[in-house]
């Protein structure tokens, strides 16, 4: 209710009692002023009924906000949730990423261990297709030239051939 027509109606409240006390000189008058409490009344009314129909607004606008403001707030926490993943994420593909990059080191190293030994092997078996050895016409090893446990005829061959024989290196010379 607003302050005017309450200050009104104490005027009012206040100015019938005095203006009944005059005796019934002034009926009109307090007619009239019936009829103008009557009339403020009627105002009051309407201006509570225009306020509750404003209230009655706001409230919906205030609902409609409050409908966006929880759905924005479920799309700020999926941003974040998005955020989240993929900052945990990134941090997983950089551990990946740190881990291939050891395998691709691992890889490298292998393979040069395995270049290293298929040259040694060809080395080896240039190596025994020059290199000379002893054998003798019994016995299943092969020696060197000064061997002696050599005995007996004893004649030259590559070692290649000597190990195609199936023959082994003698335990003393070693071949």
């Amino acid at each position: 209710m607003k302050i005017w027509v309450k200050i009104i109606l104490v005027i009012l409240v206040i100015s019938l009692p005095c203006c009944a006390y005059q005796g019934g000189k002034d009926n009109k008058l307090e007619k009239l002023v019936d009829e103008r409490a009557a009339a403020i009344v009627e105002e009051i009314k309407q201006a509570d009924s225009s306020i509750v129909s404003e209230i009655e607004a706001l409230t919906a606008q205030k609902e409609e906000l409050n409908k966006e403001i929880s759905a924005k707030s479920d799309v700020i926490t999926a941003i974040q949730k998005y955020n989240t993943d993929k900052t945990d994420y990134n941090e997983q593909i950089a551990q990946l990423n740190g881990e291939i990059e050891d395998l691709n080191t691992s890889i490298d190293a292998t393979q040069e261990e395995i270049a290293k030994r298929a040259e040694q092997k060809r080395l080896a078996a240039e190596l025994e297709k020059t290199t000379i050895v002893w054998v003798g016409d019994s016995g299943n090893r092969y020696h060197s030239e000064y061997c002696r446990t050599l005995k007996g005829n004893k004649h030259q061959m590559t070692l290649a051939q000597a190990k195609a024989q199936g023959r082994t290196a003698c335990g003393v010379c070693g071949g």
